[in-house]
């Protein structure tokens, strides 16, 4: 009888024992004092963009979660992402429309929590009806190409 609590005991414990350090392990540290503030996004294609950046960079191969605040009427002309992301609307209305022409007849609004899956590559557009937050998370490396250079107007390093 003591053989067999000690073979069932003894796996549990030692099982336990490296429980802690495999949960830590999966969960990132917390970002560092101020990170979780909004920032005006500096260059931004909307002017009046603010950012938030919960987790990771994505710059990085590494996931990434991220808020934006977008102004009443801000406009983001055709583009694409280099990766995909998952967003959900938190408030405000997002209208998103595919194609490589703005065109806001053919475009859907997504309000608060709304959920999207945007595939890399997908060529895409969006405006917004208020102001409009949304919460985003991928994995990097992530970056914004537009359809049409022209349209590109962030100011260039």
């Amino acid at each position: 009888m003591e053989r067999a609590y000690t073979a069932t005991v003894t796996p549990l414990l030692f099982t336990l024992a490296f429980l802690p350090a495999g949960l830590i392990a999966q969960n990132p540290p917390a970002p560092a004092a101020g990170l979780t503030e909004w920032r005006p996004r500096q260059g931004a294609v909307v002017p009046g963009t603010a950012a938030m950046l919960l987790v990771g960079d994505p710059a990085k191969h590494e996931m990434f979660v991220a808020r934006f605040r977008y102004p009443d009427g801000g406009r983001i002309l055709p583009h694409w992402h280099t990766a995909p992301v998952h967003v959900t609307v938190l408030s405000g209305t997002l209208m998103l429309g595919m194609g490589d022409v703005f065109d806001t007849t053919r475009a859907q609004a997504y309000g608060p929590g709304s959920f999207l899956v945007l595939e890399g590559g997908m060529h895409h557009y969006e405006w917004f009806r208020g102001e409009v937050t949304v919460h985003v998370e991928g994995v990097g490396p992530f970056r914004t190409v537009f359809v049409n250079p022209a349209d590109d107007q962030r100011p260039r390093p």
